[in-house]
């Protein structure tokens, strides 16, 4: 079975951060871009799976009430020498909308 590199983006989380000095919680949205090497029969099968991998990362990452939009961004076919286990995220800040 190939192997797949997958980046995927994430939209629409929201994190409570507190002041130290003032003490009030602030809402802050952000996104996140990460990457995941599946093994899967095609590329329709392969972004299923990274997405369904990186869901189950990102979730306690975010308020409860504002879920994950993920996509992704990029499929490519992984040569077995670059497959490794990949995990963490690089989190940028959101507008608010």
């Amino acid at each position: 079975m190939p192997s797949y590199w997958v980046l995927i983006n994430g939209s629409g989380g929201r994190s409570r951060t507190r002041t130290w000095f003032l003490g009030r919680a602030t809402v802050r949205p952000f996104g996140f871009y990460t990457s995941r090497y599946v093994t899967a029969d095609d590329e329709v099968a392969a972004a299923d799976r990274a997405l369904r991998l990186v869901k189950a990362d990102a979730e306690p990452l975010t308020l409860p009430d504002a879920p994950w939009t993920l996509s992704v961004v990029e499929i490519e076919l992984a040569d077995e020498s670059e497959v490794r286990p990949v995990r963490g995220f690089s989190f940028f800040p959101e507008q608010p909308q």
